[in-house]
């Protein structure tokens, strides 16, 4: 009979907790519904079955049209003595005595292959012709096997049972392939004990063979899961997943507010379309489409018209654009680090474009350029840039897509200097698989230091670069603004004492009146140098009296007002990056500042890591203190 089962800890076994969900709080996922619109609408994409667009269905039950308590209790009831467990790693004060009322959400993907594989299988089958998703979704965390897909980490699929104050979830799939309709339950609890018994983590609900528990197939069963958990599903294809005791965040507002935010641009497409139902809605059934968008995310309101729908429009535009009408910029067909020095509009179109952006007309262009694998090979690749000028309002951050996945922090403020309303698309397979090797686990931003870019690509971390200032770059070409870069920045500020931690404000030069020739410059013990994302300090002049110590700290630029001062620790922490410590001892990080003890003349200390994006404050000073 279908129960719950969970494996008791065996002696030699490990004891380790997991993680995985944690990915999602590291990566600054705001919202619970934005985390669970993120991945679940990503997995649906990858898992389409034909050319037909991929509908995904949320249903919110709240706490009107919750699971009666008796009804939730013919599902949980041998669970809850795990869940009510001291140690289990949920919060006492969110579950009750005994199975309560149950307030709930389904995630429904249609036009989709459903989780294919061998249910009885005892492995992921990495190496086989044939990929297990099944496996994959139930059994494994932390191991993708989304090979050319969208997902990269194997972890996505935490954010149901994250999303749940159990940690639990149920999936249930019609697969493409056998038309089987299988049904299978999983939480994620912590090494717990029920009196001196000692259990594993996971646990799941199904039919336990000599404890390897399996999907349940029975007729009866599955009507009542349909009908209990309110299942959309009848005989097509797909994956539905019910998320039970629901964080009462993810309301059917805010599923809408993300979905927009986080897919606009595949529903434009055509390529997904999203049914929201449950209260709270607006009505019934509120369906995204790419015919109704701009029109549904103007009867919001505020929070999603204004400038966000300056940029849909845009990406409405962009779509409909004939590959003919793009601008190719100097197409780039070497196998080297790309770099925007001297790129230049097509001469014949130069004077035309720039009149058309100065007029506030939108302007599409492709990048083309060389892309290495893995393999050492170079392909031929491309991504696109749609860009206007936003006369009437204040610009929009640019949005970078990959594969219509939004990486939302891949920029995060405006261009500076312009008012400009810009999308970046990646489509092409080549470079659009670098840049997926480089994201996160939550696909937020591109770091060269995850564990699927670090060191696989010859010159990486100069194509994250060379994409991510695309937006800034294009505009000061077409704006003919681009200004003389002062490369001194990190180097003027040692030994001058600082103002309040910071540097002293420029004296402002009042007009026509004789400054007088500047002091020599006074030699200095130690010189810092900028690096590709980071910084550089090593022994300056040797005639000037070396410190025991150095005070090292160090902010994102701003161009008004002290950096040092505006440092936030989500910007990044010294200890978390990388470094390389040559002539040092006793270093310690914490925050914004790292202080070391000199051991002699030749000494280096290299800090990388930081978003090569910006610009980087450096403040040295000397750190006399005792070897502590």
């Amino acid at each position: 009979m279908e129960n719950w089962h969970f494996l008791t800890k065996r002696p030699g076994d490990t004891a380790r907790n997991p993680v995985t969900g944690e990915y999602f709080d590291e990566e600054a996922i705001e919202l619970p519904a934005q985390a669970l619109v993120r991945e679940a609408i990503q997995n649906s994409l990858d898992a389409h079955s034909s050319t037909d667009p991929v509908r995904v269905r949320f249903y919110v039950s709240g706490q009107a049209h919750p699971l009666t308590a008796n009804r939730a209790n013919s599902w949980f009831k041998d669970a809850w003595p795990h869940f009510k467990s001291p140690d289990s790693g949920l919060r006492s004060d969110q579950v009750s005595a005994q199975p309560g009322d149950c307030a709930f959400i389904v995630v429904e993907d249609f036009g989709t292959k459903g989780l294919e594989g061998d249910p009885a299988a005892s492995d992921l089958g990495i190496g086989t012709a044939e990929r297990n998703h099944f496996y994959a979704f139930f059994r494994a965390e932390g191991i993708s096997e989304n090979i050319g897909g969208r997902g990269k980490w194997g972890v996505g699929k935490t954010v149901y049972p994250r999303s749940s104050f159990i940690n639990t979830c149920f999936g249930f799939t019609i697969r493409s392939s056998d038309r089987k309709n299988l049904l299978m339950g999983r939480t994620i609890l912590r090494y717990h004990h029920i009196g001196q018994a000692r259990f594993v983590p996971d646990g799941y609900w199904g039919l336990n063979d000599s404890g390897f528990v399996s999907p349940v197939a029975g007729p009866a069963t599955l009507d009542k899961f349909r009908r209990d958990f309110r299942i959309s599903r009848s005989n097509e294809s797909g994956l539905s997943v019910v998320v039970p005791y629901a964080d009462p965040e993810v309301t059917t507002a805010a599923i809408f507010e993300a979905v927009v935010r986080e897919y606009f641009y595949p529903i434009i497409a055509g390529r997904l379309s999203v049914d929201i139902e449950g209260p709270g809605a607006g009505e019934k059934l509120r369906t995204l489409n790419g015919n109704n968008l701009l029109a549904s995310m103007a009867s919001r309101g505020n929070d999603l018209s204004g400038d966000l729908s300056a940029v849909v429009k845009l990406a409405t535009w962009a779509h409909a654009l004939p590959e003919s009408d793009r601008s190719t910029l100097a197409p780039r067909t070497e196998e080297q680090a790309p770099d925007w020095t001297g790129t230049a509009l097509p001469e014949l179109e130069a004077e035309s474009i720039v009149a058309r952006f100065q007029r506030g007309e939108k302007l599409a262009f492709r990048i083309p350029l060389k892309v290495p694998s893995t393999g050492g090979d170079w392909s031929t690749s491309y991504f696109d840039i749609y860009i206007q000028q936003d006369l009437a309002g204040k610009g929009y951050p640019p949005v970078f897509i990959r594969e219509g996945i939004i990486i939302s922090k891949a920029a995060e403020r405006r261009v500076r200097g312009h008012k400009l309303l810009t999308l970046v698309i990646i489509d092409d397979k080549p470079l659009a698989t670098l840049l997926a090797n480089a994201e996160t686990p939550a696909h937020t931003q591109w770091s060269h230091q995850t564990q699927n870019f670090r060191g696989r690509y010859l010159h990486g971390t100069a194509f994250i670069k060379f994409v991510r200032s695309a937006p800034r770059q294009l505009a000061e070409l077409l704006s003919a603004s681009q200004q003389q870069r002062d490369n001194l920045t990190l180097s003027e500020f040692f030994p001058r004492p600082p103002i309040q931690a910071g540097l002293d404000e420029p004296t402002k030069r009042r007009p026509n009146t004789p400054t007088g020739p500047r002091p020599p410059v006074q030699p200095q013990p130690v010189t810092v140098e900028r690096l590709a994302g980071g910084f550089c300090v090593r022994r300056g002049n040797t005639s000037v009296p070396l410190p025991n110590g150095l005070s090292i700290t160090v902010a994102y630029d701003r161009s008004r007002g002290n950096p040092l001062a505006k440092y936030d620790k989500a910007d990044f922490d010294l200890e978390l990056l990388s470094k390389n410590l040559t002539g040092v001892r006793n270093s310690r990080c914490a925050n914004n500042q790292m202080l070391v003890q000199l051991t002699g003349e030749d000494f280096e200390i290299v800090v990388t890591g930081f978003d090569p994006n910006r610009d980087i404050f450096v403040q040295v000073t000397a750190d006399e203190a005792p070897g502590d």
